[in-house]
């Protein structure tokens, strides 16, 4: 996680392996996220808007605290405070604090937004509660050296829970194995594998 201050005044947090591009000029502030996870502290500035571009997605800060993950095709607008304007080819979201969207080619419905993983990221640590483990080893992915996998269909199926700290990512198999009640095999610098136990 790397935090950085922009020349507006403004904030960024980058989560791990975050690529982004910024343009900024007199009339509009945008960020353009092309992988990974922002979150942004908005400086107030009413004559330049702050837009955070994630595919075909444009979130509009309408003073605040945000996020934007963008994984695949999939980009997910989380608020923090105040509000936000996702808009998608013509089609707007207008989300209030503590509310999120998912966009895959078309706007899901408005769900509860992660807080407290957005705010685990932004302080060096990985926070997942009842996440299923797909979209975890989905994460991890970006957070460690190495895949970890899962062959098991009944394993794969499971939702997990935990905190792990950034520097302690490499340790996230066995932790997570512990969690349901499994093995892990090692398989140096590739990975590793998440099993049942025998």
């Amino acid at each position: 996680m790397r935090q950085v201050a922009l020349s507006d005044g403004s904030i960024l947090w980058l989560n791990a392996r975050t690529a982004v591009s910024v343009d900024f000029d007199n009339t509009l502030r945008r960020l353009v996220l092309l992988d990974g996870e922002v979150a942004l502290d908005v400086a107030e500035d009413p004559d330049r808007p702050f837009v955070i571009s994630a595919g075909d997605v444009d979130a509009r800060a309408l003073g605040t605290i945000y996020s934007v993950r963008k994984s695949g095709s999939t980009v997910l607008v989380s608020v923090i405070e105040s509000n936000v304007a996702a808009d998608a080819g013509g089609n707007t979201v207008r989300l209030a604090a503590r509310q999120a969207v998912r966009h895959d080619g078309v706007f899901g419905p408005i769900e509860v937004a992660r807080i407290e993983a957005i705010h685990g990221w932004r302080k060096g640590r990985y926070r997942f509660h009842e996440k299923p483990l797909t979209d975890v080893m989905e994460d991890l992915r970006r957070l460690r050296t190495g895949r970890v996998m899962v062959f098991d269909e009944e394993l794969a199926g499971k939702s997990v829970s935990g905190v792990i700290p950034f520097d302690a990512m490499q340790h996230a198999p066995w932790i997570i194995a512990d969690q349901l009640g499994g093995r892990v095999v090692d398989l140096g610098p590739v990975g590793a594998v998440i099993l049942p136990r025998k």
